[in-house]
């Protein structure tokens, strides 16, 4: 079951979690939920590098205290069959990496994703600006989950004008 479904509720095993998965690649894991375990920034460069082959369709990252969103730029794209990406509750800054990983995540850098939830996640207009202009790019994505961010009227007429040049959304 391990090589299909990867979910850990229990935030005491993380390190352990981590420290085996950089040891041991999946190479057929569908559905990973790793919420509520943080581990971090680091942590995810190991889980997307563990990840980089596995034909994992779904990912669920929700308040693992991520604030780096930058090991999606390079091991990302190695995620050529995620559709669904979930990281609510963590904390990206506005920074020229986040700024760059987000357009990576909005543009199609992972072909086949439909759904992304950054719920809640400190958002604000300098990168949302900064990022939402790959959308108009991307053609797969059907969902994005915004809610609780702190967008501003720039960061909301950035969004707005990506989506309305995107065929997409429905």
């Amino acid at each position: 079951i391990l090589e299909k479904i990867f979910n850990v509720g229990d935030t005491s095993l993380t390190g352990r979690i981590m420290d085996y998965l950089a040891l041991n690649p999946f190479a057929t894991l569908l559905h990973v939920n790793l919420s509520y375990n943080t581990f971090g920034t680091k942590g995810l460069d190991v889980l997307v590098r563990a990840m980089a082959n596995a034909p994992t369709i779904e990912l669920h990252l929700t308040s693992c205290g991520l604030d780096d969103l930058s090991p999606f730029i390079l091991g990302g794209r190695k995620l050529k069959n995620l559709k669904l990406l979930y990281l609510d509750s963590n904390h990206f800054h506005s920074t020229p990496a986040n700024a760059k990983a987000l357009s990576v995540l909005f543009d199609g850098g992972h072909p086949r994703q439909r759904e992304l939830s950054l719920k809640g996640c400190g958002i604000d207009s300098e990168l949302i600006e900064k990022s939402a202009p790959a959308l108009s790019s991307n053609r797969k994505m059907k969902c994005l989950r915004l809610f609780e961010n702190p967008l501003g009227d720039r960061g909301t007429a950035a969004l707005i004008a990506a989506i309305c040049d995107s065929t997409s959304f429905e």
